[in-house]
């Protein structure tokens, strides 16, 4: 009962904000103010879009975590993550390139090192739809101490706009060494004013959340995130 709990919030959250009405579209063009100012990731999980040569952004996540990433190319950004101690320090490039009408595949690398030994995660994105809406499938795998997991960590996750200054979102990460460990739900909004600052609001649900749903129900952990952009 619980794994179809799980599988049924995370069907209906993505159809919700990656389905789209008859007659409705959302592109750069179409939006007359306030478009969305971080169209690169999600909560966390990156995007196939990539930044443009010259941007850039600085983001924090309960003042905790903290991240910057610049466009250093047409195709290709650079950037970090890392704590108010600087320990650990990942280094964070990624491409993206667009392929087809409405669709972007990239990749990237978060790299750091413990003990001199390299640790961190490859991962390969691929995008559907425009800035303001769009569906990313990403498939990911760990490697540390000089082994490579065989498995590969899969992320869905979803954006859509339903106001002005409002943004749907939905990221998820799955575990496929075993296909019904559901590990971890993103859920929330995106909101901004214009210019190139942004507020996103959440909460985070584990697995082990919904198996406790027959007793009580529980949204989550509060999730806050912060973007400066420049």
């Amino acid at each position: 009962m619980q794994k179809t709990l799980s599988a049924l919030l995370t069907v209906a959250l993505i159809v919700g904000l990656a389905g789209n009405s008859e007659g409705e579209t959302y592109t750069e063009e179409a939006v007359d103010q306030a478009p969305n100012p971080h169209y690169s990731r999600y909560f966390f999980a990156p995007t196939a879009f990539p930044l443009q040569k010259g941007n850039g952004y600085i983001q924090t996540t309960w003042l905790v975590a903290w991240s910057a990433h610049y466009g250093i190319a047409d195709y290709g950004s650079i950037g970090f993550v890392t704590t108010p101690v600087g320990r650990p320090f990942f280094l964070t490039p990624k491409i993206g390139m667009r392929v087809a009408d409405k669709w972007y595949t990239g990749g990237g690398v978060m790299l750091g090192y413990v003990d001199g030994d390299p640790l961190g995660i490859g991962y390969g994105l691929s995008t559907w739809g425009d800035i303001e809406q769009n569906l990313t499938f990403g498939l990911g795998w760990a490697f540390g101490a000089g082994d490579v997991e065989q498995s590969p960590l899969l992320s869905i996750n979803a954006m859509k706009r339903f106001a002005d200054s409002w943004m749907m979102m939905f990221e998820s990460w799955i575990f496929t060494e075993d296909v019904s460990d559901l590990h971890l739900l993103l859920y929330g909004v995106r909101w901004h004013r214009g210019g190139q600052n942004s507020l996103d609001l959440g909460f985070i649900i584990h697995r082990e959340f919904v198996e406790e749903w027959n007793n009580t129900f529980f949204l989550g952990i509060p999730y806050f995130g912060w973007t400066f952009g420049f």
